[in-house]
């Protein structure tokens, strides 16, 4: 399973909208979202994901009866993918700021 990361970046709120585009049925699966990154006493800053992720093999012309299981077994498949992903892109951009301001705060 792959796609295609869309992002756009809004230095004024410390946001940014995504959305994903699928490689397998795009016409079939929806998935955007925001990161907002949030500032914190002490110099630390809260990183927060929120995200949307639908499915609907309907539009594929296949009845939901069949569908229903397998596509609760490939949003839990690819909300863990995109979770690993995005918490691996998080911990990636805390190495960077650590060693670009001399350590951990």
């Amino acid at each position: 399973l792959s796609w295609t990361d869309h992002a756009k970046w809004d230095e004024e709120s410390w946001a940014c909208e995504w959305h994903i585009e699928s490689h397998s049925f795009p016409d079939a699966v929806r998935c955007s979202g925001t990161n907002r990154f949030i500032e914190l006493e002490g110099g630390r800053t809260r990183v927060e994901i929120l995200g949307d992720l639908k499915i609907e093999f309907r539009r594929q012309g296949l009845s939901s009866v069949l569908t229903e299981p397998l596509v609760r077994k490939i949003e839990q498949f690819m909300v863990r993918q995109i979770t690993t992903n995005l918490t691996s892109v998080s911990s990636g951009l805390s190495r960077y700021l650590e060693e670009k301001n001399g350590g951990p705060r």
